[in-house]
């Protein structure tokens, strides 16, 4: 993963990943190795700080399109897909990591929440 300004020069290397990175108001979510990571990002430097926690484990990573089923907003929610494939569940965390909520339907074609 790259991190430049667009009035700047070339980007320069933040962080290795498998898949695309998210971000959220003030870190970055990247996956390496089929594990997300959270780490503290610096806008104004753009630089990360301190080090990567563990998220989750077992993230799928399309083999085609290198894309992954994570998102994350500058609110700080996320939204990401785990485990084996087949299975899934929504899962709901608050910003501590605690689980906040899970929906009792294990398979989904589309869905939003608001």
């Amino acid at each position: 993963m790259y991190v430049g300004d667009l009035a700047g020069e070339q980007g320069t290397r933040l962080v290795n990943a498998d898949a695309p990175a998210a971000y959220t108001s003030d870190h970055v979510l990247f996956i390496r190795q089929g594990t997300l990571f959270a780490q503290p990002f610096d806008s104004a430097s753009l630089e990360l700080r301190g080090s990567p926690i563990t998220v989750a484990e077992q993230l799928l990573i399309d083999g085609v399109s290198s894309l992954a089923a994570l998102s994350a907003s500058p609110s700080d929610a996320i939204a990401y897909r785990s485990g084996p494939p087949g299975e899934r569940q929504l899962m709901w965390f608050d910003r501590s990591g605690r689980l906040y909520g899970l929906t009792s339907l294990r398979v989904f074609v589309v869905c939003r929440r608001s």
